[in-house]
Formats: C-alpha cells, sequence, structure tokens
C-alpha cells in the first residue's frame, strides 16, 4: 500500500522561497498503513512530529538528520554535502530551477544570491543521525518498507510572477502538492492514498486544481476540517487540516521542507554577509530582524542589479 504525506514550509514569508513536501510509504501491512496515516506515537514523537513544536529557525538539524538516513535510504551511500542532499531532495532539476534568473552581460547572473553552494558542513552530528537511522530502521521493522521523499521549490521570483498574474500563494502551493502526488504516483506505478496539509481556508479544490485538472475525479466530502476527492487513474487525495500534527508521514514531509527551506534561506542571508558581515542571519518571516535585513541590503542590491522581484514577495493583484 503506498501512503503519502504532503505539506508546505514558508507559504506567509516575506523572504526566501516555498517549498511543498512529500513523503510516500510503501506499507507491507494494514497496521503500517495506519500507522503512517495517524499521530506519531510516543516512541516516535520526539523524532516525528509538528516541524513547529520539534524544530525552530537555524535549528533544523532534526530535519537534515532525516534528509541525510532518506538520502542514503534511496542511493546506498551517504549524501558527501549539504548541495548533494539538496539536489537529491529536489523534484525539478537545478537547471529547471535557476531556468527564471535573470543574466546580465559578461554571463554575471542571479543564481548567485539563491543557489551558491557556499552552504558549509553538515550540522547534525554523529548522535542525532544514529538516533534517527534507528528510529528509521525502528519504522522498516513496523513495515514501512520504502520512504520516498521530494520537494518543489517556489522561490521569490516564481511566486512574484503568479501574484503579477492574479494567482496567490495559496495555488502556487496547491499546484505544487499536485506535481508531487504525480510524482508519486509514477514512483509507486499504482494507487495510492494521499493526505495534504489544508491549502489556506480552501474548502473546495476542483475549481482550483492545475495539474489534476484533467484528471477525472469524485467528491468524497468538501468541509473546513477535510476534504477528499477520488481519483480512478490515482486513488484518495485529501486536504486535512492540522495534518502536519497528526500524520506521520504529513509531519515527516513538514521536517523535511522546514530544513530545505532554513538551507536556501541561509544561503540567501550568507550572499549578502559576504558584503556585509554585520548583517544577522534572518527567517525571511515578517518579523523586526527581516525588516532591518531588508533596509540594510538595500544598497547592496542596487549595486548588484538585483531586482525587487527577485528578492521580496509582492500580493497578488
Amino acid at each position: 500500500m503506498a501512503i503519502v504525506g504532503i505539506d508546505e514550509n514558508g507559504l506567509g514569508p516575506r523572504l526566501g522561497p516555498l517549498v511543498v513536501t512529500s513523503v510516500l510509504a510503501f506499507c507491507e501491512s494494514a497496521r503500517a498503513a495506519k500507522q503512517a496515516a495517524s499521530k506519531p506515537n510516543k516512541g516516535l514523537s520526539g523524532w516525528i512530529g509538528d516541524s513547529k513544536k520539534l524544530v525552530g529557525f537555524s535549528d533544523t538539524k532534526l530535519g537534515e538528520a532525516w534528509a541525510r538516513v532518506l538520502f542514503r535510504d534511496e542511493h546506498g551511500r551517504d549524501a558527501a554535502s549539504i548541495r548533494e542532499l539538496v539536489e537529491g531532495l529536489c523534484l525539478e532539476s537545478s537547471k529547471k530551477r535557476k531556468s527564471l534568473c535573470p543574466s546580465f552581460s559578461g554571463g554575471a547572473s542571479l543564481r548567485v544570491q539563491c543557489w551558491h553552494d557556499k552552504d558549509g558542513p553538515f550540522l547534525a552530528d554523529e548522535e542525532l543521525l544514529t538516533a534517527v537511522s534507528r528510529i528509521r530502521s525502528k519504522l522498516a521493522k513496523s513495515g514501512f518498507a520504502t520512504l520516498h521523499a521530494r520537494s518543489m521549490v517556489a522561490c521569490t521570483k516564481q511566486i512574484n510572477r503568479a501574484a503579477s498574474e492574479g494567482r496567490s500563494r495559496l495555488l502556487v502551493d496547491l499546484h505544487a502538492m499536485e506535481h508531487l502526488l504525480l510524482d508519486a504516483h509514477a514512483f509507486a506505478k499504482g494507487e495510492l492514498t494521499a493526505t495534504c496539509g489544508k491549502v489556506g481556508g480552501y474548502n473546495v479544490y476542483s475549481e482550483h486544481f492545475g495539474p489534476l485538472a484533467s484528471y477525472l475525479r469524485s467528491t468524497v466530502v468538501e468541509s473546513k476540517a477535510k476534504s477528499t476527492y477520488l481519483f480512478p487513474a490515482l486513488g484518495s487525495v485529501s486536504f486535512v487540516r492540522d495534518a502536519d500534527a497528526n500524520h506521520l508521514l504529513v509531519s515527516l514531509s513538514s521536517l523535511l521542507g522546514k530544513w530545505l527551506r532554513d538551507v536556501l534561506m541561509r544561503r540567501i542571508v550568507t550572499f549578502y554577509q559576504e558584503t556585509d558581515p554585520s548583517l544577522a542571519p534572518v527567517s525571511g518571516y515578517n518579523d523586526p530582524v527581516t525588516n532591518r535585513f531588508v533596509k540594510l541590503t538595500r544598497k547592496q542590491r542596487i549595486r548588484a542589479h538585483i531586482p525587487d522581484t527577485c528578492f521580496e514577495r509582492e500580493k497578488a493583484k
């Protein structure tokens, strides 16, 4: 049985990307499938759970540890760097993600702001990595045969382009979820049971579908707590309130996405700190530290010819 959990990280910030992540589990028994779609039990609650409670800004070592363990699961070896870990997690290729970056005369590009690889060393220590590996082994013994994780990254330029076309961040989030559902279906080679975190205040999703718009479907329920659709070609897809706290795979997706967004936001900060080391690390959310960062980097952005559309999010028109 293929069970999927999907969640977003970074829907509301002022700076940085929106990250949407999926985790698929092949479950060898009905018991394992039920566990995958339930709130993590006490034995797992300190290792898989609501990312808002388990990790914080610049303290996403637990998410990194999970990313490294799942990379090892998939490739049979350890990731050599954070860059390799990022590339292994992202659904789209590096070339595709960089395709919107403006280029200037002389070959210079804005890619250096967001896509450089000056990430530094891994932050999770061996003790944490060993502990997460032990939890992964425990899940395998419980019937979680395979865990397949992928992320979609929507950069600031993509979010602003959507806004200029009248598409909100909610639609960018939803359509990324749909791409991940199709990837999970291709990987599973069969029907799946998917649970996604609720997208904003949506109760009705059919009229907002993008990649899934052409797929035959029927509505099971549409409510504030849960909206479920049956796709004959895909399986069951539900959008559930507070899924990140009550669905094991959605929780794990949130942990991985939190780590990935933190890495990508840290790259942006590092780019500006190279010119001004006094700049404080920022989360990119709407807080005084981020607001100050925006003001202090303004002259640097002008000198580097970085357009506002590649730096700060705009509201949908």
